[in-house]
């Protein structure tokens, strides 16, 4: 396609605007066009935050000129811009620092998950951050992991290394508007999230199926996006995820802990959340827990969700393709008596349904309160 010549012009002098400031900071370019559109973002990243700002926000604005309307230029979605101004990718970037795992994790498994890699991937408002631990293998697909509703990656912190012991290259993400992820664009549910993580999938992966598992909030949403998207996962393991249409009223109330004066007051209240919809044994309530469930939900950022009240789930599981898996614990909050009855749920709206299994002893945070038994039963899932 042929560039107007008003365009054509604009870019050339953005492409020498930027050169030339790439240049007062040390970083020297030749005048090949080609060459500025291959390296000048990756030496973006590296640049300090003023001059990262002034060329992300001259990209932005000259690609509006050219290229119809942007998003806006905060730092992450100038970078959006400046790729696609340029005619480069959005590819997904490598962030300069990855959350220290958890601190009261054992030594060894603290060190572990501090190998991985954070990436990160247009998300809306800003990032969709992505944590990375192993490599590729050939037949292998990677297992990307969708954790719950006021939560992040942490969700999974007992889970990553079984995972990664079986050679599987594993992909944990904070979902938009949780852990460090901004929010969603157009939206404050599951359904505002399917787009940026189609958008990063495709980005991170191009396109390559993966086995997806999704935790309660995480497991909707997982629906939601393979309804939309179904050549995106080989197979779906949803754990804890609600929207089923079972359960004709809250099972559980939890408290209000924000306007709580000390951390003592707030504590309390997050065991007493923690017991009645996380676990079912009040005494693996321990500091681990807290300190997961305290970091998680002072970084909500997406109140007044209401899909997961709804049938939604159940409605969509007829349009996957792909097969369905499903691990609860037995003692669920969000199903309490009605546990039993999903199995024949599952298999009446999901094509290709393989099983439920359900874990004695354990909540709706299955993987978290017992993790031995849920990693059996998940290898077991993605291994048929």
């Amino acid at each position: 396609m042929t560039c107007p010549q008003g365009f054509a012009q604009q870019r050339t002098a953005t492409l020498n605007r930027i050169r030339g400031l790439l240049s007062e900071l040390g970083i020297v370019l030749p005048l090949k066009a080609a060459t500025v559109r291959r390296e000048a973002l990756q030496h973006l990243e590296d640049l300090p935050g003023r001059a990262n700002t002034v060329i992300g926000q001259n990209s932005a604005r000259d690609a509006r000129r050219g290229a119809g309307s942007m998003p806006h230029s905060k730092r992450a979605q100038s970078a959006v811009a400046f790729s696609a101004f340029l005619g480069l990718p959005t590819l997904p970037r490598t962030m300069s620092f990855f959350a220290d795992p958890p601190s009261l994790l054992p030594l060894a498994q603290r060190e572990r998950l501090a190998r991985g890699r954070r990436l990160a991937t247009p998300g809306g408002q800003g990032d969709l951050v992505w944590h990375v631990w192993g490599e590729r293998r050939a037949g292998e697909p990677p297992v990307v992991l969708l954790h719950g509703g006021s939560g992040s990656w942490t969700h999974w912190v007992r889970n990553i290394g079984p995972l990664l012991d079986a050679g599987r290259q594993v992909l944990a993400a904070d979902l938009p508007g949780f852990g460090d992820s901004a929010p969603p664009p157009g939206g404050t549910d599951a359904d505002a999230m399917v787009a940026p993580l189609a958008a990063g999938l495709g980005a991170l992966l191009g396109g390559e199926p993966v086995d997806l598992v999704g935790f309660s909030l995480g497991g909707l949403t997982a629906g939601l996006l393979l309804a939309e998207h179904p050549a995106l996962a080989r197979k779906l393991v949803l754990v804890g995820a609600p929207a089923m249409g079972l359960v004709p009223q809250r099972q559980f109330e939890l408290r209000a802990w924000r306007h709580l004066k000390t951390p003592e007051a707030q504590a309390e209240v997050h065991r007493h959340n923690l017991a009645v919809l996380m676990l079912h044994d009040p005494a693996l309530i321990d500091g681990l827990a807290l300190e997961l469930h305290i970091a998680n939900v002072q970084r909500d950022r997406l109140p007044r969700r209401r899909l997961a009240h709804t049938d939604i789930l159940a409605r969509r599981l007829p349009r996957l393709a792909c097969p369905v898996h499903a691990i609860y614990g037995v003692h669920d909050a969000i199903y309490r008596q009605y546990i039993h009855a999903l199995a024949g749920e599952f298999a009446r709206r999901a094509p290709d349904f393989r099983g439920l299994q359900l874990i004695e002893g354990a909540g709706h945070w299955v993987q978290f309160e017992a993790p031995e038994a849920f990693d059996a039963a998940l290898r077991r899932a993605l291994e048929e």
